[in-house]
């Protein structure tokens, strides 16, 4: 039996008390109807076939009989709110539910009457009610209208699990979308953005998925009946579809995009490692030129042995925990005091450090950079319990890293999960610097999230053989890192020490700090801080160090750890 009201609760009494389901048969509200089962059995069927807003288990008479219909009717909720209903001095009647907080999602109500329980049911019912509001709009990318990034997680990771049969992930990125949204408009890049999903979507076969992850950037996943090349042909009618002349406001407009793909489960059996791979591979085809698409490669030709074996060791000690981090020190050639640490990622089996650029690690960069992130945390909360000080740690970012759309994501949920303010840590940005350019704006744009964020920006390996001045021009920062090669040669050679005296210069004009690696010797030292130069890294300072060393070098003040003394 039902009674009137807008909202629909279905109401459920353990052990089918004639007299509770009476109280609910009889009760009659403006805003709330209730239907009553008399168990478990009938609550599924009618939570099959009727339209219920909210669950109501009312437990005001048998706690513990109320936390086990609890967790018998959760799985058959299907996203409604589920309610417990318990006495006004509950205590000791909570203790069944108690158990079931981290199983199970529910609201306790305490019985305070009918209008008070009105007042919580429609709060309850609204606040899940915009909360699936909110997961729904965030299911869309709202640009195109296509699936969101998250959506697209949800689509596919069900299907790579059960998958028998090869798959293929592309990436798919527009060229120069920046310089038209910097030349036409945003609004006209949006509508662009828009036609560009609709071909997407008439170039697709059927069982295909594809999402929009913002930013001109796309994923189409496709299974594969034939064989792996197949997917290099759907990737080729992909990026002709988009090169087709485009009418906007009466002129004719032509895009090219590149595409990078990754195979399952042949090179990544996980979805996220997937698309890493993908998009490796798409940012190694926009090397190549515009318009061009490359399928994942994890043993290239002429790739030297050395290097494989180092992307092995990553591989297997990330699996088994086998990597610890050292610190760098850094000082404070103003006030000799501990300025900052880099980190290193070293072997615990036979402490070999293991230096690695981006390229080296390739698309194992990003689960490298959030174990190093997760283990400085720790770190840092272990220091913080000792009252150790503390000073910022300094995590190599490269710059194809900075690039991915959901770097700034990946590292603000980090550091909320390990407790750390972002303050604490410093990102410094290396790897090709050489081809940032004012159309190059993902890279400057999430720099920029990441100083919002509260993190600080270094532009390291300044003067090297890969440095450019267009990442002075282009990128936010706040700190400026001088080659440790140009450091050490502007004795033997004079133009290096001009060009060392020019950058510690112009950094300084900027408003930036100036730093200076492979600082080996006190006299050196000397020199960079009457150039102005604010810190220093080296042998002169210390040999990067295990965490309980490190800690000690804190709390002795920075004592110099002169490698040849």
């Amino acid at each position: 039996m039902r009674s009137s009201g807008s909202l629909e609760t279905l109401v459920v009494a353990p052990g089918g008390d004639p007299r509770r389901a009476e109280r609910w048969t009889r009760l009659a509200l403006p805003f709330v109807g209730f239907v009553v089962a008399a168990n478990a059995a009938e609550a599924a069927a009618r939570l099959a076939d009727h339209a219920v807003d909210a669950v109501l288990v009312d437990a005001t008479a048998a706690a513990q009989d109320g936390a086990d219909l609890l967790e018998r009717l959760a799985p058959l909720a299907r996203g409604r709110p589920l309610v417990v209903l318990v006495p006004p001095d509950a205590g000791a009647a909570l203790t069944p539910f108690t158990a079931l907080a981290g199983r199970v999602d529910f609201r306790v109500v305490a019985d305070g009457g009918a209008v008070e329980l009105c007042r919580a049911l429609r709060e309850i019912v609204g606040e899940c009610r915009r909360a699936e509001q909110r997961r729904d709009r965030e299911r869309v990318e709202p640009v195109t209208g296509m699936p969101s990034r998250e959506a697209f997680r949800e689509m596919v990771q069900p299907r790579l699990e059960a998958a028998t049969a090869t798959s293929a992930m592309a990436v798919v990125d527009i060229d120069g979308l920046a310089a038209i949204n910097g030349l036409l408009g945003l609004e006209v890049a949006d509508h662009v953005l828009m036609l560009i999903a609709e071909r997407l979507a008439g170039a697709l076969r059927e069982g295909d998925l594809a999402a929009a992850a913002g930013g001109g950037r796309f994923l189409i996943w496709t299974p594969l009946e034939t064989a792996p090349e197949d997917a290099l042909v759907r990737a080729r009618r992909v990026l002709q579809a988009i090169a087709r002349p485009f009418a906007i406001a009466g002129e004719r407009l032509q895009l090219t995009a590149s595409a990078g793909l990754a195979l399952h489960p042949a090179d990544a059996a996980g979805l996220e490692t997937l698309v890493a791979r993908a998009e490796a591979a798409m940012y190694r085809a926009k090397a190549q030129g515009p318009g061009g698409y490359r399928l994942h490669q994890p043993l290239a030709v002429g790739t030297p042995p050395s290097e494989l074996r180092k992307r092995a060791v990553v591989r297997r000690e990330l699996e088994r925990e086998g990597l610890e981090l050292v610190f760098e020190p850094q000082l404070d050639l103003r006030t000799e005091r501990p300025r900052a640490a880099r980190l290193h990622l070293r072997t615990r089996a036979d402490d070999a450090l293991l230096r690695l650029t981006g390229d080296e690690i390739d698309d194992l960069a990003l689960p490298v950079i959030r174990w190093m992130l997760e283990a400085a945390g720790r770190q840092m909360a272990a220091w913080l319990a000792h009252e150790v000080p503390l000073v910022p740690l300094v995590v190599d970012l490269p710059i194809t890293l900075v690039r991915r759309s959901d770097v700034v994501d990946m590292i603000r949920r980090r550091l909320q999960g390990a407790g750390c303010h972002p303050a604490w840590f410093e990102v410094a940005v290396g790897g090709e610097p050489a081809g940032v350019d004012a159309s190059d704006t993902a890279v400057a744009d999430h720099l920029q999230a990441l100083r919002d964020l509260g993190l600080r920006i270094a532009l390291a390996g300044c003067g090297g053989p890969r440095s450019s001045l267009a990442a002075l021009r282009h990128l936010p920062a706040d700190s400026l890192e001088l080659a440790g090669d140009l450091v050490q040669g502007q004795r033997e050679r004079a133009a290096d020490a001009t060009i060392l005296e020019a950058l510690v210069g112009l950094g300084l004009g900027l408003g930036l700090d100036v730093g200076a690696a492979g600082v080996d010797r006190p006299g050196l030292a000397r020199h960079l801080k009457e150039l102005g130069c604010d810190w220093a890294s080296g042998a002169w300072v210390g040999a990067p160090m295990p965490a309980h060393t490190f800690s000690d070098w804190l709390s002795g003040g920075g004592t110099l750890m002169i490698a040849a003394s």
